[in-house]
């Protein structure tokens, strides 16, 4: 008896559908959910009822092509020829089960290894098992997320898969270019300036300036053996704190174990003849490799930006740290040391020592009898009232120039108050800097009774001075000569003057290249018995012998013997001679003065109580983790012994009371991040090993 065709499944639009993954997700969606016609057969002439006997045992069959406006999607396995499709083979099943095997276990292995690198690199890694799950879910669209123009899923983007089956990488990168333009007028112009692009005289804008700043983060593996560790920020302070990183990492049985490109590190074998290291802040290529019992390594790298230190400290009831200060020859102590006279006047010039100036050998024109010194202070805009109010009026002229300034309200300065003043009464030293657009004069009489200026010390009318220092002028000007550049600052109280040292180099060598000694004694600062000792009892202001042990003044200067000592054509050879530095005004010198030539190391115990405690390296951005304290032979534990700020170079001792008992010798080395370096230094270390057996190495 023939049956009716009958509807007894409900039916969605294909789609809307997405056929699981397994097969008995496959099975169940196909009795319940899959598009298509589910038909049963029924009496003719009878009208079945629902729950009948002939509707439960209905006979369902699943079309292969679905009604028109449906569709079945179906996973790549499920399709025909694949491992659950109809045209399959044990083969072909064994081929597809092996891919996704291997593609499972490279993909974890993956995972891992990326999740150890962001960790490393400081950022959070998702743990593999939900990452996993979440990218299958995201393969599976919700219904409500499908639109009615999106019935068909988008065709996928192909455009990195090439680089994501051989790389594993995380990026984060952000870039910003700057274009400033500006424009400098000044109002107060000499004739000089008209030929300073600087200076502001000319009017218009400048050629525009670019800044480009960008900060990148990257971190992941290549090919499986290629791994990838950068972090790099061009607003770092110290460019050494960046970390360029690309290394090979071979395997167990091969010769070559590991290249490494970019900062490098060398690992040095552990031993106690062993007392120097190379800085981590090394940039070249590193390899180590593996020939039966022999173990090799190696490094050629450039070094810069960071340096070893050792530095031992006595501890008892205080600390005595010492301390090194660095400086290079662009660094004189500015707008502080000036002549009263000109300084072409003394014979001999510029070879004069200021510290050595007998007035009965000077001619009668330099022989001064009585000074008088007087500061314009500039009018800054915030400033309420004259800060000159109370002075003398009075103009400074030049009789060697065009140069002129007032009438304006002076201020009398007072010897031994605001200044020193030295006994050949030639040149004298402020107590606190001169402010950048401040200006002085002198007046004085000599020793033959002639007066040069006014010598007014009470307010009246028609003084005179004479002009020796006017902001931002060049040495086309007389009064530029005034100030001195041969004084260098060393510290300020609470020196052990007999520990200060001073190392003098070009580059990294203290000696000149005639190989004749030592810059330090060259330049006139070393001890006549001593060619490598600072002489400081007469090389270093204020001394015992001065007047009033150089009050105001408070702190420590180191004074050459010569005004332009870095350009003595009779004492340094032309490669070793930095003329620049005395033709290029005060306010350029940063932006467009020559490069450095010399530096300065200066060292010292600084002296006055200090609890022990705390102790500080004498540096600021030491290199983290790469500090040993030793206290005696014991190397001391950080976290159980000590703590430590590595911006700052403060070392804080956990138990002080348990570590020092009476005085200890407390040695301390690490590893700084320069602030400068006049050269970069170059090493090539190896190293090697052979395995002896169980026994030793």
């Amino acid at each position: 008896m023939a049956l009716p065709t009958l509807t007894a499944a409900k039916v969605y639009p294909a789609d809307l559908v997405r056929v699981p993954r397994s097969p008995f997700g496959l099975c169940l969606l196909g009795l319940l959910l899959l598009p298509g016609t589910a038909r049963t057969q029924e009496p003719v002439g009878e009208r079945l009822q629902e729950g009948s006997a002939a509707i439960q045992a209905a006979r369902f069959r699943i079309h292969r092509e679905p009604p028109a406006g449906f569709r079945v999607l179906l996973p790549p396995r499920f399709e025909e020829g694949a491992v659950y499709g109809v045209r399959t083979t044990p083969l072909l099943a064994g081929r597809q089960w092996e891919h996704e095997v291997r593609e499972r276990v490279q993909q974890r292995r993956s995972l891992q290894v990326r999740s150890r690198l962001l960790l490393t690199l400081g950022l959070e890694a998702q743990p593999v098992e939900r990452r996993r799950r979440r990218e299958r879910l995201a393969d599976i669209p919700r219904p409500e997320d499908l639109v009615e123009e999106e019935r068909l899923p988008p065709p996928e983007q192909r455009g990195f898969r090439a680089v994501s089956q051989y790389a594993d990488l995380g990026l984060d990168l952000s870039a910003r270019l700057e274009i400033r333009f500006d424009e400098l007028r000044n109002a107060r112009c000499a004739a000089g300036d008209f030929n300073d692009p600087a200076s502001g005289c000319r009017g218009g804008f400048p050629a525009p300036s670019f800044n480009e700043e960008f900060r990148v983060r990257a971190g992941g593996i290549v090919g499986d053996r290629v791994h990838i560790n950068v972090d790099f920020d061009s607003e770092r302070e110290f460019s050494a704190n960046n970390n360029i990183n690309v290394y090979y990492q071979g395997l167990e049985d091969e010769i070559l174990r590991r290249v490494e490109i970019g900062n490098v590190t060398f690992r040095a074998p552990a031993s106690r003849f062993i007392t120097a290291a190379v800085p981590t802040n090394s940039f070249g290529v590193q390899a180590e490799a593996q020939l039966g019992a022999f173990e090799f390594s190696g490094i050629v790298a450039q070094q810069k930006g960071s340096s070893i230190r050792t530095r031992e400290f006595t501890i008892g009831e205080s600390t005595t740290p010492p301390v090194q200060v660095e400086g290079r020859d662009l660094d004189f102590e500015q707008a502080r040391f000036f002549f009263v006279v000109r300084p072409q006047a003394f014979p001999g010039y510029p070879a004069v020592d200021i510290l050595n100036i007998a007035r009965d050998t000077l001619p009668a024109a330099l022989q001064i009898a009585q000074v008088r010194v007087y500061r314009l202070r500039a009018q800054g805009g915030q400033v309420v009232g004259n800060a000159n109010l109370g002075g003398i009026d009075a103009v400074a002229t030049r009789d060697d120039s065009p140069q002129r300034v007032g009438p304006f309200t002076w201020e009398l300065l007072v010897e031994g108050q605001d200044y020193y003043l030295d006994p050949s009464a030639t040149w004298f030293a402020l107590g606190s800097r001169l402010g950048s657009d401040d200006f002085l004069a002198v007046s004085y009489i000599t020793v033959a009774g002639d007066t040069v200026g006014t010598f007014p010390s009470v307010n009246g009318t028609g003084d005179a001075l004479q002009l020796i220092h006017e902001p931002r002028t060049g040495p086309n000007l007389p009064t530029y000569f005034h100030e001195m550049r041969n004084v260098y600052r060393v510290a300020g109280q609470g020196v052990d003057r007999l520990t200060l040292a001073l190392a003098l180099r070009v580059g990294t060598s203290e000696t000149p290249l005639d190989q004749q000694g030592t810059y330090l004694a060259r330049l006139g600062l070393a001890l006549s018995t001593d060619l490598s000792t600072l002489d400081e009892s007469n090389r270093v202001f204020p001394r015992e012998r001065d007047p009033s042990n150089g009050v105001p003044l408070r702190d420590l200067y180191v004074v050459f013997p010569h005004l332009e000592p870095f350009a003595d054509s009779a004492r340094l050879e032309v490669g070793e001679r930095n003329d620049s530095l005395y033709r290029t005004p005060s306010y350029l010198l940063r932006t467009q003065g020559p490069a450095p030539r010399f530096s300065f190391q200066f060292s010292y115990e600084a002296t006055g109580a200090g609890s022990r405690s705390s102790l500080n390296l004498g540096t600021i951005q030491v290199r983290a983790g790469s500090e040993r304290l030793y206290l005696g032979d014991r190397l001391l534990v950080r976290g159980r012994d000590y703590e430590i700020d590595y911006g700052l170079g403060e070392v804080s001792f956990l138990n002080p009371d348990a570590l020092f008992s009476g005085t200890a010798r407390l040695r301390a080395q690490f590893e700084e991040n320069q602030l400068f370096d006049e050269a970069p230094t170059r090493a090539r270390p190896w190293a090697s090993s052979r395995r002896l057996g169980s026994l030793a190495d």
